[in-house]
This record gives structure tokens, C-alpha cells and sequence, in this order.
């Protein structure tokens, strides 16, 4: 199989990382219980040191262009995984 054009003359992990062919899911049905079931409404704050601070509603953001893209994930754990299809 051709490598994607973006992993062309990349093929040397980081120091310490070994690739993996599945994709580990950590925490998430531990701490599920957690999770407000009532939020207040999300909202984006960009503030800080910019020119022009500004609060974004969620409905705001859902109507933004989604972006995909592929990319690797190096976790600090040692584990890599490559060309994982992001978008959002």
C-alpha cells in the first residue's frame, strides 16, 4: 500500500514511541457518571490578550464549515497511532 502523501520521507517515530494498529479508549466509562446531565448553555470565550475579545454561542459554532483532516497521535504513554481521520 502507497504511504499518503503527507507520511512520504516521515516514517521515523519520535524517540521512545512504538506504533500501534488499534486505538485505546482511557476514563471515559469510569468518570461517565460525572457528567452533568443539565449544562448551562456552552459558549466559546476568546479572550485574553487580543485585540477584540468575543463570546461565541455553541449554535454559533455548529454552523461554522467542518475541516477534516489525517494526522498521527503520539501519546505520552509511548504509543503511536497513525493516520487517525480528524474532523470538526
Amino acid at each position: 500500500m502507497d504511504q499518503p502523501q503527507y507520511l512520504q520521507g516521515r516514517n521515523a517515530l519520535p524517540p521512545g514511541q512504538q506504533e500501534i494498529s488499534d486505538f485505546p479508549r482511557y476514563g471515559l466509562f469510569q468518570f461517565a457518571w460525572r457528567i452533568d446531565r443539565s449544562p448551562a448553555p456552552l459558549s466559546l470565550e476568546i479572550a485574553g490578550d487580543v485585540r477584540s475579545p468575543i463570546v461565541i454561542a455553541a449554535g454559533s459554532l455548529a454552523t461554522l464549515p467542518r475541516v477534516h483532516q489525517l494526522g498521527d497521535l503520539h501519546c505520552v504513554t509511548t504509543w503511536t497511532r497513525r493516520q487517525l481521520q480528524w474532523s470538526g
